[in-house]
């Protein structure tokens, strides 16, 4: 679905490297992502700690793979953990989690560290 979107926005005189694509880990397809991003979309990679749907590592190792092709700018990482019982997911059911710090401790797991956390901003 996401080259039709880019093609309508495309057609009608959008920037595509002002189009963020969400939730694109729903099909974990490292060469579906590669061409969405050739044509300049930034991809955000959400939902970690939802087990039921795919391993937090799959997300991870995917995104690793897209900074070793070279994509790092065109990545966000979205800390969408929907309700707030899936809090309990980032191994801290009381208040509020640290999402980033757990998607890079699945990240890490991967293979590596593959964000630069200079270029972070600041919360």
């Amino acid at each position: 679905m996401c080259p039709e979107i880019l093609d309508i926005l495309e057609e009608n005189g959008a920037c595509l490297e002002h189009t963020v694509l969400c939730h694109v880990q729903r099909n974990p397809d490292r060469y579906y992502y590669k061409t969405l991003l050739d044509r300049g979309a930034v991809l955000c990679f959400d939902e970690p700690n939802k087990p039921c749907y795919r391993p937090d590592t799959e997300i991870a190792e995917n995104i690793l793979w897209l900074v070793e092709q070279g994509y790092e700018d065109q990545l966000l990482l979205g800390m969408d953990a929907g309700q707030k019982k899936g809090l309990g997911s980032y191994m801290e059911p009381q208040g509020r989690a640290n999402g980033l710090e757990y998607m890079l401790t699945r990240e890490k797991a991967a293979g590596g560290s593959c964000l630069n956390m200079d270029r972070l901003p600041p919360f």
